[in-house]
């Protein structure tokens, strides 16, 4: 069966314009997060907000994998168009667990009231995590990504350093704001911040994977 490149043209046209709307949408959300741990608040108002998007993410990928699995069977795409489809297939759910991470990053914040000391240290590793994101989605545009490669993988390498100094330096902290009677609350405490800055940690993880995953794509 002859491909109709015409057709496959228009709906990878398509497909990109609602994969970069996902990975807007899913920026959005990180952006209300650095809100709210800027403001030291998380109201119900602003958990909800971030519930919607958490929602919409998780529906616009599964509407994107279908389109997927349609241009797949319609227009049986080869080579680089295949290679294209794929990597929006593995993209699409690490914005999904972005996603996630936010939305429980949110609820933590809000159900376990965690101290006004873990909150301020939060903006600035959110923030190094904003600017990676920012950097991948802007290197998706570019034609060959292998010249950036060296510009992603030291931005990364550098988030990893100030990740792990982030997470001693906090401990330390930690130990010196609570007395020796406060330890199980110390424990508490450590325990959810701890999970907090993990998935600020995984959530570059999930953006050098997309990175990765069009890098075979764009560089052929």
């Amino acid at each position: 069966m002859a491909i109709n490149f015409l057709s496959l043209e228009k709906s990878e046209l398509e497909l990109n314009d609602n994969f970069l709307s996902l990975v807007s949408l899913c920026r959005k959300m990180y952006i209300k997060l650095a809100t709210m741990v800027d403001n030291k608040i998380v109201t119900q108002e602003s958990l909800d907000k971030m519930e919607e998007y958490h929602n919409r993410v998780n529906e616009s990928r599964r509407d994107i994998r279908d389109d997927c699995i349609w241009i797949i069977s319609k227009d049986q795409p080869r080579a680089s168009h295949l290679r294209y489809i794929i990597a929006v297939l593995y993209s699409i759910k690490d914005i999904e667990r972005m996603s996630d991470y936010a939305y429980t990053i949110s609820r933590i914040l809000k159900k376990e009231k965690i101290t006004t000391v873990m909150v301020n240290r939060l903006s600035s590793l959110l923030g190094k995590s904003i600017d990676f994101y920012d950097c991948i989605i802007d290197v998706l545009s570019k034609d060959d990504l292998s010249e950036y490669e060296e510009k992603i993988q030291s931005m990364f390498n550098s988030f990893r350093i100030d990740y792990k100094n982030f997470l001693t330096n906090s401990i330390e902290l930690f130990s010196k704001t609570l007395s020796p009677s406060d330890v199980s609350q110390f424990i508490s405490y450590y325990f959810n911040f701890s999970i907090i800055i993990k998935y600020i940690d995984r959530i570059v993880d999930h953006c050098l994977s997309i990175y990765k995953n069009f890098v075979s794509v764009k560089n052929r």
